[in-house]
Parts: C-alpha cells; structure tokens; sequence
C-alpha cells in the first residue's frame, strides 16, 4: 500500500510541477507588425543564447481570400536580433506563426518517406518557441 500511495504521489508531483518556457531556458521572441513602404512589415525580435538556431515564419491568408501560404526561414545568430519580413498588403488581417528551430535537417537527414522534406530539401526541426498573430497593423 504504501509503495503504491509513493507512486501516485511521485506522478502527481510530476504532472503539476512547472516545466522551464523557452524564456526561462534563454530562449526570446517577440513581434510587432506595422505597415511599411512595400505594405506590411512583420518584425520579429530574438534573443538567443547561442547561434546556428532558425527561425521560421508562415503567413496565411485573411478569411475570404485564397492566397497562397508563404513560408521563409532565417539564421539566427546569438544575442539579440530582429528580423523583419516584409508581406504583401493581400494578406493584412490574416495571420502568421512564427517559430525558433534548433537545427536545419537536410534532404539527406530526414526520412526518405518525409515528402515535405523531400520536397523541399530540408526541414526545421526541434522547435524552441513559438508565437501567432494577426497580421493587423496597428
């Protein structure tokens, strides 16, 4: 009885104890969007506690209009940077994610059954922090 009470103990403990966010663990990224003379500008700012890290941003198009997802990617080196990724005014009032990646896989890295991989060449992987937003200047 009592290992069994010592269990279910250590696993609640586990379950509610608080994990590290990524910006306890030194991992930063914010966003401000704003118009600029090519229409939107979506600024990200990091900080990063080591280099060799990526970002990747996708923007959606608003409701009601059927554009095409855009999907860039960047370096990010250590310290405090910003990133801004000019949009297109078709896509005000729609949205956009933007993640830090650990590291950039290769075709050759990825599964060969990976077709986004394949595809592409690469693939953004171990994600550290994420945000989303509404590309609606303010």
């Amino acid at each position: 009885m009592k290992k069994l009470l010592f269990a279910v103990l250590a696993m609640s403990l586990f379950v509610i104890l608080p994990r590290a966010s990524s910006a306890e663990q030194g991992y930063y990224m914010g966003y401000d969007v704003g118009k600029s003379s090519k229409g939107l500008s979506l600024k990200l700012s990091t900080n990063m506690p080591v280099g060799g890290m990526w970002v990747g941003v996708t923007v959606y198009s608003p409701k009601g209009k059927n554009l095409p997802v855009i999907n860039q990617m960047f370096p990010l080196k250590q310290g405090n940077g910003t990133i801004e990724v000019d949009v297109d005014p078709t896509y005000k009032d729609g949205t956009f994610e933007a993640a830090i990646y650990a590291k950039k896989l290769s075709r050759e890295e990825c599964l060969a059954t990976d077709e986004a991989c394949q595809k592409a060449g690469y693939r953004l992987a171990y994600s550290t922090s994420y945000t989303w937003g509404y590309l609606s200047p303010q």
